[in-house]
């Protein structure tokens, strides 16, 4: 079973979600929730920008 079946979106979604060159990145929070139980991750893992995970007083959220 793929990931984007066990969420309930479509192949084509997940992979525009996921792709590091797509700047469309918007999901639902429901969704953002989903992935969190899927991956065991918490939810402020998402808002992390890359290369900032170990520097927690650089870390910034886009709203």
């Amino acid at each position: 079973m793929q990931v984007s079946e066990i969420i309930g979106v479509t192949p084509e979604y997940f992979k525009r979600i996921e792709s590091l060159n797509d700047p469309r990145k918007n999901c639902s929070l429901t969704l953002l929730y989903k992935l969190s139980i899927l991956f065991n991750k918490n939810l402020d893992d998402f808002f992390i920008e890359d290369g900032l995970e170990n520097k927690e007083d650089k870390r910034t959220t886009n709203v």
